[in-house]
């Protein structure tokens, strides 16, 4: 592979990434109105506007999802980190996700989500996650760029 060849392949694979990265960023409005990124963010905005659209939606998650989560009194985070506290259990992160709906008067609605990615799943998980197409192209890209692919001699 020639070093003009190479370094196309190279900015090939910055593009991608960068494609990949801005589309989640790209979408910060919606409707004309400003969807945030993070729960500091969305009291920020209401803060900033005079109304509480945004803590009414958290308020809302919070409370339906409520009664799936167990409090543990005298427990730690970092006690439950260790996983040691409850054997089986693993303690596992969250965040919000935004969003508005189309309903006329644009509620705001907000998502609790596990941060599954940061969790081992257990051994008799036979799930297969779905790959996007970008992730596919970027590991086509760094195998080319480390010589993993097969390339006839012509």
């Amino acid at each position: 592979m020639s070093l003009h060849s190479i370094g196309e392949v190279i900015k090939r694979k910055e593009r991608l990434i960068n494609k990949v990265k801005s589309k989640y960023w790209r979408n910060t409005h919606k409707f004309g109105i400003e969807i945030p990124k993070s729960v500091e963010e969305a009291y920020k905005i209401d803060r900033s506007t005079g109304t509480n659209h945004w803590s009414r939606a958290i308020e809302k998650e919070i409370r339906n999802v409520r009664i799936t989560f167990e409090k543990l009194e005298n427990v730690s985070q970092d006690q439950m980190r260790t996983g040691k506290i409850k054997p089986g259990y693993s303690y596992g992160s969250t965040h919000m996700i935004f969003d508005i709906k189309m309903d006329g008067a644009f509620t705001r609605k907000a998502r609790l989500v596990a941060d599954g990615h940061k969790t081992r799943p257990p051994a008799s998980v036979t799930y297969s996650s779905v790959v996007s197409r970008d992730s596919v192209r970027i590991a086509l890209t760094i195998a080319s760029l480390s010589s993993l692919l097969y390339r006839p001699v012509i």
